[in-house]
């Protein structure tokens, strides 16, 4: 094993500095480094992206299952934040616009549309969900 004074003696006096080679090493380095580092950043923001817009895809599913199973009166309701609708509060931050439509073509049949909007970071976001469904007659 080399001593500390013996390992000094192999590097030449002339030596002014570091290589090209070293320097090119370490811009590869802090370049991975820093690409790393947005990967973690735009995947965690996607992550709570996807998160909301399940909440919300869950949230108009139920809305549009309750009105089935209730048999609500044609109409538009609006349900702010924090309110709700058959016993269903919206997901936090989110507003929803539920619309129940007959069609002419059949009186038995209901066109219910779902929207859903919220703000993701100063930016407005929105889920549509449709659906059709027949009332039995009473």
């Amino acid at each position: 094993m080399l001593k500390a004074s013996k390992f000094f003696k192999l590097i030449p006096e002339d030596n002014k500095g570091t290589s090209l080679l070293e320097v090119l090493a370490a811009l590869v380095i802090v370049v991975l480094i820093l690409q790393l580092f947005h990967i973690i950043l735009f995947s965690a923001d996607q992550t709570r992206l996807s998160g909301h817009i399940t909440s919300a895809s869950y949230y108009a599913v139920s809305l549009i299952e309750s009105v089935r199973a209730e048999g609500n009166d044609s109409g538009c309701y609006q349900i702010g934040v924090g309110d709700s609708f058959n016993g269903i509060s919206a997901p936090a931050g989110m507003q929803t616009c539920l619309s129940i439509t007959p069609l002419e073509e059949s009186p038995l049949l209901f066109f219910i549309e779902v929207e859903v909007s919220w703000m993701d970071k100063g930016v407005p976001r929105q889920l549509e969900i449709a659906s059709i469904f027949r009332r039995e007659p009473m």
